[in-house]
């Protein structure tokens, strides 16, 4: 372990962090050497789609809620 190479990632200090980079990589696990982000199954990918849906849904009823306020004003000036 001590002869492992080193992160080399600058601390908030200005030095060289310390701990030893992971098998393969120039990084150590603190610094982005262990993963890149979340596997990509198929489950994230509905999920991840059914969100993007929602979020569409959420603006459309936005939408028609604003319209129908403006509806509201115009029949008011009228009576």
């Amino acid at each position: 372990m001590h002869c492992a190479l080193r992160c080399g990632a600058k601390t908030r200090l200005g030095h060289p962090c310390k701990s030893p980079a992971i098998h393969g990589k120039e990084r150590c696990r603190m610094h982005g050497g262990k993963s890149t982000g979340r596997p990509s199954t198929p489950s994230s990918i509905f999920r991840k789609g059914y969100l993007i849906e929602r979020r569409e849904w959420r603006k459309q009823l936005k939408d028609m809620k604003t319209m129908l306020l403006e509806l509201n004003k115009i029949q008011l000036k009228r009576n």
